[in-house]
């Protein structure tokens, strides 16, 4: 199935590629994290891309294989995707655990400088606080001067002891939840990258549904289901051991075993024709009790020779009524064989024909289609 490239069509894509990157994105910014030299960032990184990629198109395959009644693979798939997406869940966490370690440690950083500042400005005014009123020129003028020089460092160094600046909603959802705004930041993060990925999986899924791709997908799982249903299909009803014998009735796996033969539906079917109960008879273990050379095999297996009756001494050999299902001699070749019609007089159509004046049924069909070419 094809499809035009509708607006709709087009705006799915644009959407699924966009997310797609978007995960990739995030894939490379959460698993890079858990490098600590620049080799791990690199691999870490590619490896987060090429997990998360995987991951991404593992859903829609294992939704095309569920669809398609391929069960085990789509059930194999699904664990595979499960397993990447915790794996990712686990980046994600430990992104944010290293961005929280790491903004302790400025704050810690942060804080112990403030504390420095601050008592170079208290030691200052403790100066200019001691001095005498009348030392204006040799004490009180020098403390304030230093004073002001600490005051003034303290203005301008960039620190700020007053912790993490949260956004409102994580503040109003941490009076609202009593979960810590820095707890719902994460979540609320974790899963808008989940909801992304979940996006790109479904746009890639409906576009193989759109394009006629997932028969491909269903195409190339058929191996793995096969495998997979082997020893059920081997052990079932419909499909058995063939050193016992039976009919196959469901396609699949069967055992087979050194020195059968096996006959695709159509040689069977010529077969029950020609001989009719003889497959069933041999499966059966039913063999007659004797059978002459030149007995054919129309005459079933199951059926001993001696229960089956002759055409009466009037009739043999002559085209009449009363003569079907018993044994006649073919005027022909001398053989016996069981009468399937009450016009029949030999054993097999060649005879038939060699009784006619032909060598076999190929010749006598050949000179009946030239004598019908003649006529027209």
């Amino acid at each position: 199935m094809s499809a035009k490239p509708t607006a709709l069509n087009q705006a799915l894509i644009v959407s699924g590629i966009v997310a797609f990157i978007l995960s990739l994105a995030a894939g490379l910014q959460f698993y890079s994290s858990l490098g600590d030299s620049f080799a791990g960032v690199v691999i870490y990184g590619t490896a987060g891309v090429l997990l998360t990629a995987i991951a991404v198109m593992l859903l829609p395959v294992c939704i095309a294989l569920y669809h398609a009644n391929h069960a085990f693979p789509a059930l194999v798939f699904a664990v595979i995707w499960v397993i990447l997406t915790g794996l990712a869940i686990f980046a994600e966490f430990g992104f944010f655990a290293k961005q929280q370690d790491a903004g302790e440690s400025q704050r810690a950083a942060t804080s112990e400088m403030s504390r420095q500042y601050q008592s170079a400005v208290d030691s200052a005014q403790a100066a200019l606080d001691a001095c005498p009123k009348n030392y204006v020129t040799k004490c009180i003028n020098p403390a304030q001067k230093r004073l002001h020089e600490a005051q003034s460092a303290q203005t301008a160094a960039p620190i700020s002891d007053s912790g993490e600046v949260m956004h409102p909603a994580y503040t109003w959802g941490e009076r609202l939840t009593g979960i810590s705004a820095r707890s719902l930041q994460v979540y609320s993060t974790i899963i808008i990258v989940m909801m992304i990925e979940l996006w790109a999986s479904l746009s890639a899924y409906l576009l193989m549904q759109l394009y006629g791709v997932n028969h491909v997908v269903t195409e190339l799982a058929k191996p793995a289901q096969a495998i997979q249903e082997a020893p059920m299909q081997a052990a079932a009803v419909s499909v058995p051991h063939l050193d016992t014998g039976a009919r196959i009735t469901g396609d699949g796996l069967a055992m087979l075993h050194a020195g059968e033969v096996v006959l695709n539906a159509k040689a069977t079917t010529e077969l029950d024709r020609l001989y009719p109960g003889l497959a069933d008879s041999l499966n059966a273990g039913k063999l007659p009790v004797k059978r002459p050379l030149n007995v054919p095999l129309d005459v079933p297996l199951s059926v001993p020779l001696n229960d089956v009756k002759r055409v009466p001494t009037d009739l043999s050999g002559k085209r009449g009524k009363g003569r079907k299902g018993l044994i006649d001699t073919c005027l022909q070749c001398g053989k016996d064989y069981q009468v399937r019609a009450w016009t029949q007089v030999c054993c097999c159509s060649d005879c038939t024909a060699q009784l006619s004046g032909f060598a076999d049924q190929a010749a006598r069909q050949s000179a009946w289609a030239k004598s019908k070419h003649s006529a027209a």
